[in-house]
């Protein structure tokens, strides 16, 4: 990213931080994240305004549901891993 894709970013985070606010919002927090593919880095970008302990309850909510999004859909992965079998095990060993 360069320096003036990161201003206009900022400035585009700042916008609808102004935009949202005239809508009646209490709080808003918005968090982007930028990889930096020439460092193999990872940068945040962060702007929000209002009442920091709702930011701080909005953030935390946001964790936690996609922590149990992520672990339900794990678990659903693992399930349908030993589901789809094909092996031979439901032939059984009758022979006769």
């Amino acid at each position: 990213m360069t320096d003036e894709q990161e201003k206009d970013l900022i400035k585009l985070m700042e916008q609808f931080c102004q935009r949202a606010e005239t809508y009646g919002c209490d709080s808003v927090q918005v968090l982007v994240s930028v990889t930096d593919n020439k460092a193999g880095t990872t940068v945040a970008k962060r702007r929000g305004f209002g009442n920091w302990y709702a930011r701080q309850g909005m953030a935390k909510e946001f964790i936690d549901e996609e922590r149990t999004r992520t672990e339900e859909e794990v678990k659903l992965r693992e399930y349908d891993a030993r589901s789809n079998d094909d092996g031979d095990d439901w032939k059984g060993t009758d022979n006769g």
